[in-house]
């Protein structure tokens, strides 16, 4: 299957050597200093100086996210 095509439902990226899934989560990704692929085991390095755009607007994500999930009547 296409990598464009497959749908996946678990937030994550693919690694760039293997190409398996590596999973993780905004939270991960605003706490940690980088990933592990869990195939291969590729060390991503997250350079916190260079992705504070991106680091800002995951965080306007998850607090916009939060602020959902606290009001939804579906999670109750």
């Amino acid at each position: 299957m296409n990598q464009r095509n497959q749908t996946v439902k678990e937030p994550g990226l693919m690694c760039p050597v293997c190409g398996k899934f590596i999973p993780t989560s905004v939270a991960e990704l605003l706490s940690c200093r980088g990933l592990d692929c869990p195939s291969c085991g590729l060390h991503l390095e997250i350079n916190r100086a260079q992705s504070q755009k991106a680091l800002e607007a995951l965080q306007q994500l998850d607090r916009a996210h939060k602020r959902v999930n606290s009001t939804s009547r579906f999670n109750r």
